[in-house]
């Protein structure tokens, strides 16, 4: 299929992650569109870079790795690094960085991102640019500045509320040089416009597009359990981080164990909390208890033969994960981040619970002292048809208006 038009979509690392997954799928569905897609990375590799599909150019800045410091680092200790590397312009420009800021008050992270893509020698056009993380400001920060384009846009995954305040002034001008801006769900489009009240108008819900059936074919093949365990399995999924709530599972299991019930807690995934939960999980005794499996390139075998799949995360935008276990049918016990109710209806097919280790606990003792309560849920999520699959049909009117 010859094609006439052409879309350039700007992400950072492929790591294993919701957001890189939602691109992935929507990279699959750009395929028979009349579009040619360059993703345009921060950097190469990833575990999920050998993911992204043949048909896609794919090109990695190459100054990135040399020149990413300029965007964290104070300009008058990157002065002082240029100068010892030899590099005087460079330095000079970081002194005189340094000097409009002390003196002009002007924008630390404006100053910093324009450093940088100073050091980018090429410039991109195209019909469509697409920023598919707006959170990292660097990233539609690039695509306002070296990307020509009739038609700009924009996507965030998550809560904006605690990640732009401090640069308020700085991403409203920014974000408001693109034509859409989208969030994955009701919650994050809620947030943004909170935000920024004065670009209501651009904002819409763009819902993450899930790949339903190579979802279930990944689940019938590849590694899954194999240690014969004939209690109930919990399981959660995703990076180990704070934000993610990984860190209150270890007290969690302790107080079931202590409780008597027959079960294993297993965690997909790595991070930067994973010494700090295996250093609890030895502290507590729980090691056969709470076990974790790594990073799984496929994990779906694993939702698949999973009993109870728990969400303990602090915060969520829209959770592809969830949108996956409830493709493979499992009762979902999740706290109340935003877009719980998205996926789960309330002791319907899942419990939706309070935010914290209590609430946690008490959905998952409610699911271990009634067995059938797990049936009743998994064959209430199997009737479930979730609305997260309406938003797909805006994909084609977006492309051709």
């Amino acid at each position: 299929m010859q094609k006439s038009k052409k879309i350039i979509i700007v992400h950072g690392y492929m790591d294993m992650g919701g957001v890189e997954k939602a691109l992935l799928a929507l990279l699959d569905a750009l395929e028979f569109t009349e579009f040619s897609v360059k993703l345009l990375l921060l950097r190469p590799g990833g575990k999920l870079f050998n993911d992204i599909p043949n048909w896609v150019e794919v090109e990695a800045l190459k100054e990135y790795e040399e020149w990413s410091f300029l965007l964290s680092e104070p300009p008058l200790k990157t002065a002082i690094k240029l100068l010892r590397e030899g590099k005087f312009s460079q330095s000079f420009r970081a002194i005189i960085r340094a000097l409009r800021i002390k003196f002009s008050k002007q924008d630390l992270w404006h100053l910093n991102f324009k450093a940088f893509l100073n050091q980018v020698k090429n410039s991109y056009e195209a019909d469509i640019a697409i920023s598919f993380r707006g959170l990292d400001m660097i990233i539609p920060y690039f695509v306002s500045k070296k990307i020509r384009a009739s038609k700009k846009l924009i996507w965030f995954h998550g809560d904006i509320k605690h990640h732009i305040s401090p640069n308020h002034k700085f991403a409203h001008q920014l974000y408001s040089e693109f034509e859409r801006i989208y969030g994955v769900s009701e919650d994050v489009e809620e947030s943004i416009i909170s935000m920024f009240p004065n670009l209501k108008d651009k904002v819409e819900v763009f819902r993450n597009i899930v790949p339903v059936d190579r979802i279930k074919k990944l689940a019938a093949q590849g590694e899954s359990f194999n240690d014969d365990f004939s209690g109930f399995r919990l399981l959660t999924v995703g990076r180990l981080d704070p934000l993610k709530g990984q860190d209150r599972i270890p007290e969690i299991v302790k107080m079931l164990k202590d409780k008597g019930y027959n079960f294993k807690w297993y965690l997909v995934g790595d991070g930067d909390l994973e010494n700090d939960i295996k250093e609890q999980i030895n502290k507590l005794g729980i090691e056969d208890y709470l076990i974790l499996l790594g990073n799984k390139m496929n994990p779906y075998p694993f939702i698949k033969n999973c009993d109870i799949y728990v969400v303990p995360s602090r915060t969520e935008g829209a959770s592809i994960v969830m949108h996956e276990v409830k493709i493979l049918e499992k009762p979902i016990i999740t706290t109340s981040v935003a877009s719980a109710n998205l996926f789960v209806r309330d002791e319907v097919d899942g419990f939706i619970v309070s935010n914290n280790v209590e609430g946690i606990l008490n959905g998952i003792k409610k699911l271990l002292d009634d067995p059938m309560l797990i049936q009743k849920f998994s064959f209430f999520s199997n009737l479930e048809k979730n609305n997260s699959f309406k938003d797909v049909g805006k994909l084609s009117n977006l492309l051709n208006t």
